[in-house]
């Protein structure tokens, strides 16, 4: 149970977490499949119009690094993922210059530890001048002639060189987040140690927030078996949770106008406690305006047919006035649709629409 110093040891909680895009890779089950990102790496080293970018940006970090890498600029080149050795053993990514007289050799580490013997993989490319690099998430530090650069090192470097073709390639723009995703859950964050430091006080919070959800569910059916009660046109009314803390009342066979009540801040939101009428589409909006043009007064919004926002510390306030554990939401929403004619208007809506309906079934 919550107390009164916890909320406000959770306020002094400052969380600054973002969810990660999902990427095509997410998709398919291979955010972290090594093979798989050695491919598309390797299908825009071969790409003629990002091949540059991403061969000249690698080049550049193993310089930074302080290794010499010999390459001949202007030289074509391909890459070739899981490129076979005599002795059995497979170089994730080999970069050829077409002459054959250079060559980068691409260890993919993604989760795996380096374990592998990289000098073998550079005394197995039969080419004079060449350059291992280790690929990796984290740092691990350059070892046997294999020069350490990470994944969002090189993704960082090609995302400033390659701003100009992002806007228009949505593969190119997903593999680069992809990459940062990867990095990202693998960082020990602000946001992990927070939560490590006070995850009894944030569990309090979490099954908090379930009660109030499961407090929000009950009271929307005792609302839903208020307005059923109210009048004939809405007798067969039925209510449904929807997403982003939001409930929906309407009737199955003309679901084309919807009664919807979102929570907002009350439960997690941005904005306040709303109730709105809204209509599925902005044609059957001009339809209801016409004919109900003195009530309904939402005119700056495409489908939002009426529309009242109630303050979060007014809701409170009557919370907190009421006698304890004798808060019942519902009242206080069936309260505020009554008073600002929510009820009213919309059972004129569904009368309207049905007596529409009769009409037609009568002319057939």
């Amino acid at each position: 149970m919550l107390i009164t110093e916890d909320i406000e040891s959770l306020k002094s909680l400052s969380f600054i977490h973002s969810k990660n895009p999902e990427t095509y890779l997410d998709i398919v089950g291979k955010p972290t499949c090594e093979n798989t990102i050695s491919r598309v790496y390797a299908y825009y080293l071969n790409r003629e119009v990002t091949a540059d970018y991403f061969l000249n940006t690698l080049i550049e970090l193993v310089h930074r690094k302080g290794k010499e890498i010999q390459w001949n600029e202007g030289n074509s080149f391909d890459a070739k993922t899981e490129h076979g050795l005599d002795d059995g053993k497979r170089i994730d990514i080999l970069i050829r210059d077409i002459s054959k007289n250079s060559a980068i050799i691409i260890e993919n580490k993604v989760y795996a530890s380096v374990t592998n013997d990289l000098p073998a993989y550079l005394n197995g490319v039969n080419i004079k001048n060449k350059t291992g690099v280790l690929l990796t998430l984290r740092p691990e530090g350059s070892r046997d002639n294999f020069v350490n650069i990470t994944h969002l090192e090189w993704i960082t470097a090609i995302e400033n060189e390659v701003q100009h073709l992002l806007k228009g390639d949505f593969h190119l723009n997903d593999f680069v987040n992809a990459i940062k995703n990867l990095t990202r859950n693998m960082e020990f964050t602000n946001d992990i140690k927070l939560y490590m430091e006070n995850a009894q006080l944030i569990e309090k919070a979490i099954a908090a927030k379930a009660s109030t959800r499961e407090y929000i569910n009950a009271q929307m059916k005792k609302l839903h078996i208020s307005l059923q009660k109210e009048n004939d046109s809405l007798r067969e009314i039925i209510a449904k949770e929807g997403k982003n803390y939001c409930w929906h009342i309407f009737k199955e066979k003309n679901s084309s106008v919807i009664l919807t009540i979102y929570f907002g801040k009350l439960m997690g939101g941005e904005s306040e406690l709303c109730i709105i009428i809204e209509a599925l589409n902005s044609g059957r909006k001009k339809e209801i305006t016409e004919m109900f043009s003195e009530e309904l007064w939402c005119n700056n919004h495409e489908i939002h047919l009426k529309v009242e926002k109630y303050d979060q510390e007014e809701v409170m306030r009557v919370m907190v006035q009421s006698e304890a554990n004798n808060f019942w939401l519902a009242d206080f929403l069936y309260e505020k649709m009554k008073n600002d004619k929510f009820i009213e208007v919309y059972s004129k809506i569904l009368t309207r629409f049905e007596s529409q309906m009769s009409e037609v079934i009568t002319e057939i």
